[in-house]
């Protein structure tokens, strides 16, 4: 049975479905991309709310296993926050987690830095690469920033910067100028790299 008070039969079918993806991934957690993209299509409060009841409830445990439910939440959470009771419920947990010296608190911590980024900063818009992905699934609590890349500079020199789940192009950019004196700011082109668009786990907007 669905965790929150859903308004439509058809939305709580969508919960049972949202059920089944996730239990799959705690099974077999090879496949965290698509897991994340398909729960990344849901657009309704009511059933992002269910998502992180769900998962909030999951990760109540403390065995190895609960880390692929970590890992779903340190990938969605920047995308498709909770509202309501289910945040202040949500941000109860990181924060009563994040104290213990375990993986899964660990990634409470990470999970509880990157709520409050997305709350300040707003959500995120566009889905996450793979690079991303993978850099979640293995310990971005252990550094300071989850990932990093290599910007290569006029003249063949270039500088390693770090970012994570909710890192702007701008803040990039100006830990770039922090870091080599230059103004990135004046740059004509950024691009970025989508991957293929996901399946839907619902149709339409509900």
């Amino acid at each position: 049975h669905p965790l929150t008070r859903l308004s439509t039969p058809y939305h709580c079918n969508i919960a049972l479905r949202i059920n089944r993806i996730l239990l799959e991934y705690s099974e077999n957690p090879r496949d965290l991309y698509n897991t994340s993209r398909s729960l990344l299509t849901l657009t309704s409060s009511e059933l992002v709310n269910e998502l992180f009841a769900q998962l909030t409830k999951q990760t109540h445990r403390q065995t190895t296993g609960d880390l692929a439910y970590w890992h779903v939440i340190a990938v969605v959470l920047p995308f498709i926050p909770p509202t309501g009771r289910v945040l202040s419920y949500l941000t109860s947990h990181l924060e009563r987690y994040s104290e213990l010296r375990t993986p899964a608190g660990r990634y409470a911590g990470y999970c509880h830095k990157v709520l409050k980024r997305a709350l300040v900063g707003g959500r995120r818009q566009h889905h996450p690469c793979r690079l991303e992905v993978e850099a979640t699934c293995g310990k971005p609590y252990v550094h300071s920033k989850a990932m990093s890349i290599p910007i290569h500079l006029p003249g063949g020199d270039y500088h390693v910067t770090g970012f994570d789940t909710v890192s702007s192009v701008a803040e990039v950019i100006m830990d770039l100028e922090s870091q080599v004196g230059s103004s990135f700011m004046q740059m004509e082109r950024i691009y970025t790299l989508y991957g293929r668009p996901s399946k839907p786990i619902c149709k339409g907007s509900h």
